[in-house]
């Protein structure tokens, strides 16, 4: 009599509540970078783990021009079943590219700091971003309770860049017209992510814009909004000696 030989084939991995396997939970909360050009074995890694970003350096030689560099970031994001971040890091006190032609640029002292989070708050950054789950009421839930960001009645005085690379403007507006308050002033401010908030009066570059955001498309508002010269700190000023 011959007995069947016992079954090599790997159980299925156990999916979480967010639709990934373990090894896919963990590879979302890592950014990762690779030396040399991608190949197989590093894009069938990737595959496997889906990791939550793609750092590129110079030091890496990932690419030697921009065309090339498209394409690989192009290659990864295809095995990637999220929206992958494709970063570029600071190396010594110098931003660089992934392009061995372009040459670095200084990091200002103060913005080489690194930002420092428990694991599993990491993680659930990274999935509330992934889903964007607060967009929708319930959808996430903050130590037991399910947030609706229209339960928030409180007054709101909102500020964004129209520069800002980290937070696109109208992602801030979009994300304002979440709140439930009757009494919510948009701000949008010239300059960037910093420089917008960092913004004393007295600059004679500076500007901004305010009012409602009863307006549901970002651009339009823009358009009608009225152009203030200088800094929005006094009119920030003003709407809290309104408010006692």
């Amino acid at each position: 009599m011959v007995s069947a030989a016992p079954s090599t084939a790997a159980p299925a991995e156990q999916v979480g509540p967010g639709g990934l396997t373990l090894d896919e939970e963990i590879g979302a909360v890592i950014m990762v970078g690779f030396r040399g050009s991608l190949a197989g074995p590093v894009l069938a890694d990737w595959s496997r783990r889906q990791f939550g970003g793609l750092v590129v350096t110079n030091q890496n030689r990932n690419a030697a021009s921009a065309a090339s560099m498209t394409d690989l970031i192009a290659a990864v994001r295809r095995v990637s079943h999220h929206r992958l971040l494709a970063a570029t890091d600071q190396e010594g006190g110098a931003v660089c590219l992934a392009i061995a032609s372009v040459t670095c640029a200084p990091m200002p002292v103060g913005q080489a700091d690194t930002t420092r989070m428990a694991a599993a708050l990491h993680r659930d950054m990274v999935m509330t971003g992934l889903h964007n789950s607060l967009a929708s009421p319930g959808a996430v839930s903050m130590l037991g309770t399910p947030v609706d960001l229209s339960k928030l009645t409180v007054d709101a005085y909102v500020v964004a860049g129209i520069a800002d690379h980290i937070s696109p403007w109208q992602a801030c507006y979009r994300s304002a017209r979440l709140l439930g308050s009757d009494n919510l002033r948009f701000v949008l401010s010239s300059s960037g992510h910093i420089a917008a908030l960092v913004n004393p009066p007295g600059n004679p570059r500076a500007s901004f814009r305010a009012g409602d955001v009863e307006e549901p498309d970002p651009g339009a508002w823009l358009q009608a909004a009225e152009k203030n010269s200088d800094s929005w700190w006094p009119d920030f000023i003003g709407w809290l000696e309104q408010r006692g």
